[in-house]
């Protein structure tokens, strides 16, 4: 049910309806008024016993209240107050996430109802999680809504938002810029609506584990570092701009080779992924064995740091779990360092057409979810993440031509963490320098079978072997 003005609905536990307007304000009470009803679910028919009108504030005669200045920041337009939406007052943090979408409501929904108003409690709001302590708002899932309206500003502000779910809606307009500011977010879903535009560069600011761009109208090119992320869905003619950086212009445009460049190595990751689904089904129908990847190259080694051997070398495998919510791992016994080289081959655990796999190691673990996490996945990209308690912060990650994504393949990976500094190599090859400064105290080491949710395979295990850890000598 809804009132012809697009105004609130909430249902009270005595089972009556209670509707509530802003679009009457500053309209003169006296007169005929008529309340218009429509019921979207006539299966589910009811009875209209009365309905009444409130005025208040009415003295005189009536002043049009001017309508707010518009403005490019997320800062909400709104002066209401939340009311009974958030009783304790005292969590300013989600009053604030309360009035960011009070503000935002009208904008996104459209012609589309939701629950989000003053005399309703916010942890009751259509698609709103909370979580925290104290609480806050942290999830965001909308999909499916029939929203007809556009992406809000105003959205920015929630600080502590994790993930958000607007998929498969009617929603236009562009993404806001403001959507950079969400520094905790890691879920992104804003495919098969009607958004066009450029994707704000200000996304590059954002870490994300799981992107959905496609079926869009999107121009331009799509924010470089969001084409590092684990799961990433785009419309194919949809190019990756120049890295952060390299040139004046983001766009790809004739005479950019950075950008030109960028959109080349995005296809081919992609064009390998439908030949790794191409060989798979070649060898089911035929009977065939996978063709063997070519060896990946290698590089001068590194001259490494002396050390001392504390741990292995080691063989062993690492049982997939996917249905624990946990990572997967071996922890070596007794070992609690900081400064050391760790190493290890591991062997990839099936084909990347079969499913996706991560391998690599935790380290610097002194207890619980406080710890560095480096990994290799089977796009051939490797990732490096802080834990830091409730939070997870990604610190750097990109694709590299040492990481061996073959069936049959595995990857000899090494980790020379030395104080606030350390390296990468796989299989001979530098990769990346990692930055440690996060965490350097002393904490156990485990070597990674299956890191991210949807890399673990029931039945499947991931084999190592050679597992050493050496603690650096001065």
């Amino acid at each position: 049910l809804a009132d012809s003005q697009g105004g609130t609905l909430s249902i009270r536990l005595d089972g009556t309806f209670r509707f509530g307007s802003a679009r009457h304000l500053g309209e003169d009470p006296n007169g005929e008024w008529k309340l218009h009803l429509s019921d979207t679910l006539p299966r589910l028919g009811g009875t209209l016993r009365s309905w009444s009108i409130k005025v208040y504030g009415h003295s005189g005669t009536p002043t049009i209240p001017a309508p707010p200045t518009p403005t490019s920041t997320a800062t909400p337009t709104t002066t209401e107050t939340c009311g009974a939406a958030v009783t304790d007052t005292s969590n300013t943090g989600l009053v604030a996430d309360c009035k960011a979408l009070l503000a935002a409501r009208d904008s996104l929904r459209g012609s589309a109802m939701l629950n989000w108003a003053q005399d309703t409690p916010i942890g009751q709001w259509d698609g709103i999680t909370l979580g925290n302590t104290p609480q806050r708002v942290t999830k965001v899932k909308l999909q499916r809504r029939e929203l007809s309206g556009q992406i809000p500003a105003e959205i920015g502000n929630l600080d502590m938002l994790e993930e958000l779910w607007l998929y498969a809606n009617k929603l236009s307009g562009t993404i806001p810029a403001e959507m950079g500011d969400l520094a905790n977010l890691t879920w992104l879903f804003v495919s098969d609506n009607n958004l066009s535009g450029q994707i704000p560069q200000a996304l590059n600011n954002l870490s994300l584990d799981r992107l959905w761009l496609h079926r869009n109208g999107f121009t331009g090119c799509v924010p470089y570092n969001l084409t590092l992320t684990r799961e990433y869905k785009v419309d194919s003619g949809l190019p990756a701009c120049a890295p952060p950086g390299t040139g004046p212009s983001p766009t790809p445009v004739p005479g950019n080779a950075d950008a030109r460049l960028a959109s080349i190595e995005a296809r081919l990751t992609t064009l390998e992924r439908r030949l790794a689904v191409l060989e798979a089904l070649v060898a089911r129908l035929t009977g065939q064995p996978l063709p063997t990847p070519t060896p990946t190259p290698t590089a001068t080694a590194t001259p490494l740091p002396a050390s001392q051997v504390v741990f292995g070398p080691v063989d062993g495998s690492i049982e997939h779990d996917p249905d624990d919510g946990l990572i997967d791992v071996y922890r070596a016994p007794d070992v609690a360092t900081a400064d050391a080289i760790i190493e290890a081959r591991f062997h990839n655990p099936y084909h990347r057409a079969e499913g996706s796999w991560s391998s690599g190691f935790l380290f610097r673990h002194p207890r619980s979810n406080w710890l560095h996490a480096v990994v290799v996945t089977d796009d051939g990209v490797w990732y490096h993440y802080l834990h830091s308690g409730s939070g997870r912060e990604r610190l750097g990650a990109g694709y590299s031509e040492h990481i061996d994504i073959g069936a049959n393949g595995s990857n000899f990976i090494r980790i020379v963490a030395d104080g606030d500094d350390g390296t990468l190599t796989v299989n001979g090859g530098h990769v990346a320098d990692l930055d440690l400064r996060g965490l350097t105290e002393p904490g156990g080491v485990s070597a990674v079978g299956a890191y991210f949710i949807g890399h673990a395979i029931e039945g499947k295990s991931t084999r190592f072997t050679d597992f050493t850890i050496r603690t650096l000598t001065r």
